[in-house]
């Protein structure tokens, strides 16, 4: 399979993970109470990653593709994907620690150097 085949292919499957997480989304935010269990918190963290995931990648290949108009080899889309995975990831860590209130000014930065280090080391060539 071709680089460009695979994109098309992955694009396909992660819009349709957005289309299906965002459903999810909808359906635990309306449907499900929150206090009957707490099996409620992690599926929609989980379903949130997925979401935020899809997002992230599909705005990625849109940057690539459409705007710098750049053909990626298989390798470099698989590590855009795990880069928005880390991505999404972090996010939903730093939205669960501020609605735990155990996010401060220190750990934030922490996060984020921890983030921005990544960043820099997966960038590396």
């Amino acid at each position: 399979m071709n680089p460009v085949e695979y994109t098309i292919n992955l694009q396909r499957l992660l819009l349709l993970s957005c289309g299906f997480s965002f459903v999810g989304l909808s359906t635990l935010l309306v449907f499900v109470d929150p206090y009957e269990n707490n099996i409620y918190i992690w599926a929609f963290l989980g379903v949130l990653t997925v979401f935020l995931t899809s997002i992230i990648s599909l705005f990625t290949f849109w940057w690539y593709f459409t705007i710098r108009k750049q053909i990626l080899p298989i390798y470099q889309v698989n590590q855009l994907v795990y880069q928005s995975m880390v991505t999404a990831g972090i996010t939903v860590l730093l939205l669960v620690m501020q609605q735990t209130q155990v996010l401060t000014i220190w750990r934030g930065i922490l996060v984020l150097i921890c983030y921005i280090l990544y960043e820099l080391w997966i960038n590396s060539e």
